[in-house]
């Protein structure tokens, strides 16, 4: 979709599932790399699962931004400023807000828990920026944390009751999606 994106950042496993869950879901046209910084584990499963993809790696500072630039960049720029009311500022958007220290009112502090995910954003408001189209995309506001599908399943839930607090769902990881061809022929 146009303009949405989804912000978050997660531990994976020596194997990756993570990541490759997440790419079979939202399959990538791009990607955007610190240069030098993926793992070898990563760049293997990046062109083994989307080898037809573009993946351009970018230089850390000037190009991938750090979360504390992403941030100050954001409001410096005025990407989320309310149009109804002109004196009313840059507001971030809800997601990004959660994102930043509690301590920072102003909102320039990245929380301890999203540098990674402020930092990857900031690597896209500087291609936007570089493809002249930031204010039209970033000005939408369209956007949402990204939690891993098998982040709640099972903690803190008794055996017994694990298919009533889950609603009975189950998670397909990667490798299965892409076996099975579901998402590719839906």
């Amino acid at each position: 979709t146009v303009g949405k994106f989804y912000l978050g950042q997660f531990l994976d496993d020596r194997h990756c599932s993570r990541i490759r869950t997440l790419m079979a879901h939202y399959t990538p046209v791009q990607i955007l790399f610190e240069r030098g910084n993926p793992s070898t584990e990563t760049q293997k499963v990046l062109k083994s699962l989307l080898p037809s993809t573009v993946q351009e790696g970018l230089t850390a500072g000037s190009q991938f931004w750090n979360a504390s630039k992403t941030l100050k960049t954001l409001i410096e720029e005025g990407y989320f400023q309310d149009k109804e009311n002109a004196n009313s500022g840059v507001v971030l958007p809800p997601v990004i807000k959660s994102m930043t220290a509690e301590s920072d009112s102003l909102g320039l502090t990245p929380g301890e828990n999203s540098e990674l995910a402020l930092s990857a954003l900031g690597c896209c408001v500087f291609y936007l920026k570089k493809c002249i189209i930031d204010k039209e995309i970033l000005s939408m506001a369209r956007f949402e944390e990204y939690v891993p599908v098998d982040t709640n399943i099972g903690k803190g839930i008794k055996l017994s009751n694990i298919f009533t607090k889950t609603n009975q769902r189950m998670v397909l990881d990667g490798v299965t999606l892409s076996n099975l061809e579901i998402l590719e022929n839906a």
